[in-house]
């Protein structure tokens, strides 16, 4: 066997060793990140309707007006906290319904209802 298939010989199964060698250590990566469980975070829909209520209080308003607004946020905020969700990969409950142990994202979600959504085609 001459030098030339002796090198060939041997490079076939290392490529082959490399490849299995990559797609074993893909796997384990796949594997760490689908059972990596989303972390699980609290919106405090209260505080954020009643922040808005005093945001918009100042304003002369009607009745009927103030509840068109405050359902027009209801909405903004229910997008901003799927955004948040998202953007995130996390689950965000109500805090209502959180006994302990979530992180507060109150804050970083009524951020987002001010912000402008990019469209995403």
């Amino acid at each position: 066997m001459s030098a030339n298939h002796w090198l060939l010989w041997m490079t076939i199964p290392s490529f082959v060793l490399l490849v299995l060698l990559i797609l074993v250590v893909a796997a384990f990566f796949l594997l760490i990140h689908i059972t990596t469980p989303a972390p699980v975070v609290a919106l405090d829909v209260n505080q954020a309707l009643q922040q808005y209520r005093e945001r918009i209080k100042g304003q002369a308003l009607t009745d009927d007006e103030a509840a068109t607004l405050t359902a027009d946020f209801s909405q903004a905020l229910e997008k901003a906290a799927g955004r948040y969700a998202a953007e995130h990969l996390a689950v965000v409950l109500v805090s209502q319904s959180v006994l302990a142990g979530a992180t507060d994202v109150t804050a970083s979600i009524l951020l987002l209802t001010v912000q402008p959504t990019e469209d995403v085609a």
